[in-house]
């Protein structure tokens, strides 16, 4: 086993140590290697980002609306029975039969995180839990 040693950065220069101490310099990267480098790393980073497919866990948007009825209604997704027969409370009733048909977020992992959601949504102002609660009730709410 050889250990490394770099010279100064202005050098460029690698060795390798071997076990009698005998100093070889190692091949220096040469300005085609840093290219091909270079032009990968752009690739990666353009290839094109594709929508969310519709066969894709819903989970996180669940939750999020979840949350955000409950903290427009005032409910606790903890204890919410679903059996409220006002407007938000309907929203609300259906959104988490949603969510406990949906792998990952069934029973009370989903009310946690809804829970948690809704800590969220009660910090924001009121005109912002509006238009997330009617965004939801458009995408989930209905039957």
């Amino acid at each position: 086993m050889g250990v490394v040693r770099y010279g100064p950065p202005a050098s460029g220069v690698c060795y390798r140590a071997d076990g009698g101490g005998l100093a070889v310099p190692l091949p220096a990267r040469t300005p085609a290697v840093h290219i091909c480098s270079l032009a990968l790393g752009l690739a990666l980073l353009a290839t094109p980002a594709y929508p969310q497919s519709p066969e894709a866990s819903q989970a996180q948007d669940l939750t999020n609306c979840a949350g955000a009825v409950a903290a427009l209604g005032r409910y606790d997704v903890l204890t919410f029975a679903g059996n409220e027969n006002n407007e938000w409370g309907a929203v609300l009733m259906r959104i988490m039969a949603a969510m406990n048909r949906e792998p990952g977020v069934e029973g009370m992992t989903g009310r946690y995180a809804a829970s948690a959601a809704k800590g969220y949504w009660a910090e924001r102002p009121r005109a912002e839990q509006e238009a997330q609660a009617q965004s939801c009730r458009e995408r989930f709410g209905s039957n």
